[in-house]
């Protein structure tokens, strides 16, 4: 192997790193002392059309933390909204929330939205993306 070679091969073995930490679906959430609580899992991309509802579940990969967790959505699109509770119970591993559309909520196609997740001190988020399609 020449020197050309070989800095070829650190150069994708590098960049092929950094892709999988990008591509990571769960978000760590570590209390103030550092110690991890839970995991949350990156919910799927969702379409939801004008005037209907959508479920999507939430889950969580539970480590020191049996407690209940809030959940809370940001950058919904406009018109979207969570119209179920978005509290996980105590031990347990997933809820499924109902997100509505209304009949005028705006078109768009996956807009990022995000997750917050928090509970036992810890905090953290996901992105996901939704979709608003006309009735």
């Amino acid at each position: 192997m020449n020197r050309h070679t070989t800095l070829l091969g650190i150069a994708a073995t590098t960049l092929l790193s950094l892709a999988l930490v990008a591509c990571k679906h769960e978000s760590e959430a570590k209390s103030p002392n550092g110690a991890l609580q839970f995991e949350l899992k990156a919910p799927s991309s969702q379409t939801i059309t004008q005037g209907t509802t959508n479920q999507v579940r939430i889950g969580v990969d539970r480590k020191d933390f049996k407690g209940e967790i809030d959940l809370s959505f940001d950058q919904l699109p406009a018109g979207v909204r969570a119209i179920t509770t978005t509290v996980i119970p105590a031990n347990q591993s997933s809820l499924d929330v109902t997100l509505e559309a209304a009949g005028d909520a705006g078109l768009v196609v996956d807009k990022a939205c995000v997750i917050t997740a928090k509970g036992g001190g810890a905090t953290t988020n996901q992105t996901f993306k939704v979709s608003v399609k006309q009735r």
